[in-house]
Parts: C-alpha cells; structure tokens; sequence
C-alpha cells in the first residue's frame, strides 16, 4: 500500500509540476524504464547468488561471509586462474561473473544512450579508455539467475530438514 501511495503522489506532484513549468518531453523516458528493469535484474540476480550461498552454507553468519568473500574477493582471482589455464579467456570472463553483472546492470551508461555518449565525449577529451556496452549483458544476466536459482532449489530438495 504505501509503495503504491508513494508513486501515486511523486507520479501526480511530477506531473503537476511539469504542467506547470511547460514541460514538453515524457516523464519518464524510455532509457529510464529500462534502467528500473535493470536495476530490478540486479537485484534479482544478487539475490539468487545469496540464496544459493544460503543453501549451501546452513548458518546465516558464515553464508553472508561468503556471499561478501565471493564477490569481494573470489570474482577478482577467478579470472587469473582461468587465464593461467586457458590463455586468453580469464578478461573475457571477466565481465560475466554474477557480481560484476549485477555492477554492470545498475550502471546507467548501459541503458541510456544520451549518458553514454557524454561519457565517450569525456573520455575522449580527456584521453581515457572509452566505456562501452557490455554485450549479452542482459542474456548473461538472466541466464545466471536461472542457475543459480535451479542449483539452489536441487541443493534444497537433497537437503535433509
């Protein structure tokens, strides 16, 4: 109720306001749209992380720790070790590891073309690497929600409560 309250009234104030001022463009842009989809798949996706780390580890301490040890700290090795065995693949990987997905999917320069294009402005001014859009990301994203909600549900039914 109060979720809905709360868009109710900021959706009638913003209006209002709009009306009020001329304002002529929609209020809510479609990149804008997009970026709530994806801040919601990041959410998701964190979340099924958590859920798989919570279902394999049965106290709630030592899972949070490991769900911050995995995303701190695994995420950033793991990609050295693949490199060191097959060459090349280790920054390819990189990107598509559940936590920097999740980084990726709440970054708006992903969804919004007008802030991505101001970035690549900056950059090139300033002589920094050009940021780009990650491909598959939302592919990628969705996939690792599907696993890791499918291990942890097998996890869970194998378990003994």
């Amino acid at each position: 109720f109060f979720v809905g309250f709360l868009v109710t009234v900021t959706g009638v104030t913003g209006y209002l306001g709009a009306e009020a001022v001329g304002v002529t463009e929609p209020l809510i842009r479609q990149a804008d749209l997009v970026q709530i989809g994806a801040f919601a798949t990041g959410v998701l996706l964190y979340g099924a992380l958590a859920l798989l780390v919570a279902t394999l580890v049965r106290a709630s301490g030592p899972a949070m720790g490991l769900w911050f040890l995995w995303v701190a700290l695994v995420e950033q090795i793991l990609p050295g070790i693949v490199n060191r065995v097959v060459d090349g693949w280790g920054p390819a990987m990189a990107p598509y590891q559940p936590g920097a997905l999740g980084m990726r999917l709440l970054n708006n320069l992903e969804h919004d073309p007008v802030a991505m294009q101001a970035a690549v402005e900056r950059a090139m001014e300033a002589g920094d690497p050009v940021p780009t859009v990650l491909p598959g990301l939302w592919l990628a994203a969705w996939t690792w929600i599907v696993v890791l909600v499918v291990v942890s549900y097998l996890v869970f039914r194998k378990r003994d409560l």
